[in-house]
């Protein structure tokens, strides 16, 4: 589910920025925001959902890198699903890896273009 929040984040900033690409360095930021609270809200909603279910982990930290290894494998798979069949679409999960290796590296997030 959180694969697909970046892929409607960006397909709907490709498409808000048919007409007018240079509108993507300022409309970019936004829809960052948009994917990140919105994969917030559902994931927090998941887990209080979850509770007491024995399949959420109980030690600290580890159910956020277990997300964030799917989240790796899922946008892995994405990639080579993208060059084999939609080549137009590959900067969606490249980006998404890029973005993930840059949190994990304590830098800044990326918030450009993604299209």
């Amino acid at each position: 589910m959180l694969r697909s929040f970046s892929y409607a984040s960006s397909v709907a900033a490709d498409r808000a920025t048919t007409e007018r690409p240079v509108d993507r360095h300022h409309l970019g930021p936004l829809v960052y925001t948009w994917e990140k609270k919105v994969s917030e809200a559902f994931l927090k909603s998941y887990h209080d959902n979850i509770q007491g279910c024995g399949v959420w982990p109980t030690e600290p930290g580890a159910a956020e890198r277990l997300i964030e290894f799917f989240i790796i494998d899922k946008a892995l798979y994405e990639l080579r699903y993208e060059m084999d069949s939609r080549p137009d679409w590959l900067a969606i999960p490249l980006f998404s890896l890029l973005r993930t290796f840059h949190q994990q590296g304590g830098t800044e997030v990326l918030t450009g273009d993604n299209s």
